[in-house]
């Protein structure tokens, strides 16, 4: 368990460095603003150990990224949050849901 704790927290960790987060990805006019949202809300519910609703959140990412492909400048992190959500669902496993 403590692994997978410390996989997460470096891929939060990551995911919102301005190295990886996209540009502008925090303003709500722009597309990848609504993944950049699910994939703070999963970070968010899984410090608070409120896990239920990190499932919706996965699910609402894996769509967002379907109907809205990564372009050149966020394929790196489309594919980071793919890792990441890999890793929740693992963890999700882990502690039963």
């Amino acid at each position: 368990m403590e692994d997978s704790d410390t996989c997460i927290r470096e891929l939060q960790k990551q995911l919102n460095s301005a190295d990886c987060a996209p540009a502008r990805g925090y303003r709500r006019n722009v597309t990848v603003y609504a993944l950049v949202s699910y994939v703070n809300n999963i970070t968010g519910c899984y410090i608070s150990q409120n896990y239920l609703p990190v499932e919706l959140f996965i699910s609402r990412a894996r769509t967002h990224m379907e109907d809205f492909p990564a372009s050149e400048q966020w394929s790196t992190y489309y594919k980071m949050v793919e890792e990441y959500l890999l890793v929740m669902e693992e963890r999700l496993k882990e502690v039963g849901i």
